[in-house]
């Protein structure tokens, strides 16, 4: 498998979306009047949040204009840069899903065990990974001892300096951030002005950011990153995975009703399908009020498909949207009503596409330097041959499974949770165990000091 290292540098982004209105002429800038097609934009919105993924300069002159007038917007100054996969299938769709399980595993394992927080987008064209830009030397390393092939290692460029996990920060001191009233009056920006990246006010409570990098932490976990550190210092052993502790947080999972579709969108008909994927994005309401209206049939292409029986995992109403523009082409998911805005002709499906359900899971309290997420998700699904796409965003994991195969994700996911939690309550035990063996042992031994001591003090004798 071989790994080429695109040459743009990447910030994240996210905010609330009933905050999307104050971002809007930034995102349809970007949407439709990009102006060139060799760099990067994805736009991913679920029941939690929307998290966008954009170049640096973007992310500065149109984006970080509005942090002080959008309420929630969170932006990491951290640069990243973004791996992408070669040879994912003959163009994407159904070839890429067939092997993405597989995949995930092998590129996130070897990231995992040398202490490497990754972010995932699987598309219908190839697939990416996003490390920060100071791990890059460390990135490499480990996947070309894990006889992955790069292609341009000169793109790396400068900033990558760090080669071993970054120390946990100490938690800053608590804040309390004012949220601006003013957010709809939103005067256009200028064309001429060039914000640079600054300290962003933050409006939503996501969680603290560190002093070090400004990434999300949980200030709880602080001891246990601290061991989690030393461990990718050195490497986990294949037995070390449960090291990762991440089996806590697969038991925050929401499934959205809707079954979504990975298709690619056709790039030269983009004056046909711009203004619904705009509709889609700020007017969904008129969407699902004309399916509703219209008891509109399920696609031909998937006339055949059913719905995956009932589960215990909580459902929620929030669909699950990404569009993602590179130059390798357009990748859209999106629930069947959705898709069915769009031409046939514009849709790009080698073969008809198999219906998805998506997996949420909250990572709102782990922060974007917690590391082995990826992999302690696509392990046990890959494991258990089911197949998978991972799309990752600011506070969220967004696992993509056949609908057929979600009941089955979702016990063998919950089954880390138990399984983890069995073994935290033993080793726990055992710790207090041997505590409370050792304060046994240092009591026995100075009662016999003492007993020792008084046999054989002499008094001193008077002069």
């Amino acid at each position: 498998m071989s790994i080429t290292i695109l040459p743009v540098r990447l910030q994240l982004l996210s905010l609330p979306k009933e905050a999307l209105p104050g971002i809007m002429h930034a995102v349809v800038k970007n949407l439709h009047f990009r102006g060139r097609n060799d760099t990067f934009f994805s736009y991913t919105e679920n029941h939690l949040e929307v998290s966008i993924i954009a170049d640096t300069d973007t992310v500065a002159h149109d984006f970080a204009r509005y942090s002080s007038t959008t309420p929630g917007l969170v932006i990491c100054p951290d640069p990243f840069r973004a791996l992408q996969i070669d040879g994912v299938g003959d163009g994407g769709g159904e070839n890429a899903v067939d092997s993405s399980a597989q995949r995930i595993n092998e590129i996130s394992r070897p990231l995992a065990k040398a202490g490497v927080s990754i972010l995932y987008l699987s598309t219908y064209q190839t697939d990416y990974v996003f490390v920060k830009e100071r791990r890059m030397e460390l990135v490499v390393r480990t996947l070309k001892e894990s006889d992955f092939d790069f292609l341009d290692v000169e793109m790396m460029g400068d900033g990558c300096d760090s080669s071993s996990p970054p120390a946990t920060p100490s938690p800053p001191a608590s804040t309390n951030p004012t949220t601006p009233t003013n957010t709809t009056a939103l005067p256009p920006p200028p064309s001429s002005e060039r914000t640079p990246l600054e300290p962003l006010l933050v409006t939503r409570k996501i969680v603290p950011c560190d002093s070090v990098t400004a990434s999300p932490v949980r200030a709880s976990h602080t001891h246990a990153q601290s061991s989690e550190a030393k461990t990718g210092d050195t490497g986990a052993d294949d037995n070390d995975v449960d090291l990762l502790r991440n089996g806590k947080f697969l038991a925050r999972k929401l499934v959205p009703q809707y079954t979504v579709r990975l298709v690619g969108l056709n790039r030269e008909f983009i004056d046909l399908w711009i203004t619904t994927i705009i509709k889609i994005i700020f007017y969904e309401h008129l969407i699902r009020a004309k399916h509703t209206r219209q008891h509109l049939p399920r696609p031909t292409s998937t006339a055949s498909l059913h719905r995956a029986p009932s589960v215990p995992t909580p459902t929620t109403s929030g669909r699950f949207f990404n569009y993602t523009a590179t130059e390798d082409g357009i990748s859209l998911v999106a629930d069947e009503s959705v898709l069915f805005e769009f031409p046939a002709h514009v849709l790009n499906e080698s073969t008809p596409t198999r219906p998805l359900k998506c997996i949420q899971v909250d990572l709102t309290d782990y922060g974007l330097d917690r590391y082995g997420i990826v992999y302690s998700m696509a392990d046990p699904l890959a494991g258990n041959h089911i197949n998978l796409l991972y799309l990752s965003t600011y506070v969220t994991a967004n696992i993509l499974v056949d609908a057929e195969d979600l009941k089955r994700a979702i016990m063998i996911l919950d089954d880390v949770v138990q399984r983890e939690e069995i073994e935290i309550a033993s080793r726990r035990s055992s710790m207090e165990s041997d505590s409370n063996n050792s304060d046994a042992v240092t009591t026995d031994n100075n009662d016999n000091t003492d007993t020792i001591s008084t046999h054989t003090q002499q008094p001193t004798p008077i002069q």
